[in-house]
C-alpha cells in the first residue's frame, strides 16, 4: 500500500473505534446509568459513571491522536 493509504486505512480505523465506543456508551452504559438512577441504586449508578468517563476519555485520547496524526502526517515521509 502506499502512504496516503495506510493513512486512510489508519483514519478509519480510529473512526471505527470512537463509533464503537459511542454505541457503546449510548446503549449500554448510558442506559444502566438511567436505569440505576431511576432505581435509586446510587453505588452502582457511580460505578456507571465512572465506566462513562472511562469511554469519554479513550474516544477523546483517539480523537486527539487522530488530529495530531493528520494535522502532522506530511511530516512523517
Amino acid at each position: 500500500m502506499n502512504r496516503a493509504a495506510n493513512r486512510i486505512a489508519r483514519d478509519d480505523l480510529l473512526i471505527r473505534v470512537m463509533i464503537a465506543l459511542f454505541v457503546w456508551l449510548f446503549f449500554v452504559s448510558w442506559r444502566e446509568f438511567n436505569h440505576d438512577i431511576d432505581a435509586e441504586k446510587w453505588p452502582a449508578a457511580a460505578a456507571n459513571l465512572k465506566r462513562i468517563h472511562k469511554i469519554i476519555l479513550v474516544s477523546l485520547l483517539l480523537g486527539v491522536i487522530s488530529l495530531v496524526a493528520g494535522g502532522t502526517g506530511h511530516l512523517w515521509g
